[in-house]
């Protein structure tokens, strides 16, 4: 199975600063790599990628974010299990996350991390298993 050193990186991969999205393929390895590995290892993704939601830059957090939605809704059911139990706090402050205005796109990042906590939450606590096309949408109504 992968060390922890490969999965930090390729976890690292999903989350950078780059105003990019992570591309699918990049999230189906996480996926992927989620699956059948050790359990401990599976904490330790949820872990690893619920402290990138502490990092100051809007578009890391949205990155992380998103990863963790799609890890819940495609990924092992013990990492969404171990988002839920541990990491859910982390995910529900960014629902009201804010930041100084950005010179090109005002209030749009931290806007997109708002709304991306919204359907993160829905996927953590959505219920039964596979939901298909990675959490399903309809939750994120509920919680505005």
């Amino acid at each position: 199975s992968m060390d922890a050193f490969a999965r930090y990186r390729k976890l690292d991969q999903a989350c950078t600063d780059e105003d990019k999205v992570a591309p699918v393929y990049l999230l189906d390895e996480l996926v992927a790599m989620t699956k059948g590995a050790a359990g401990d290892a599976v904490d330790d993704a949820a872990e690893h990628l619920a402290k990138r939601l502490d990092h100051r830059s809007a578009v890391v957090k949205l990155k992380a974010l998103r990863a963790i939605k799609y890890l819940c809704g495609r990924g092992d059911p013990r990492f969404k299990r171990a988002m839920a139990k541990n990491h859910s706090g982390k995910v529900r402050s960014c629902v009201s996350h804010t930041g100084p205005a950005d010179a090109l796109k005002g209030d749009a990042p931290h806007k997109a991390v708002r709304e991306m906590a919204k359907e993160t939450m829905a996927a953590i606590f959505a219920e039964g298993g596979d939901a298909g096309g990675g959490g399903g949408g309809g939750g994120a109504v509920m919680l505005n």
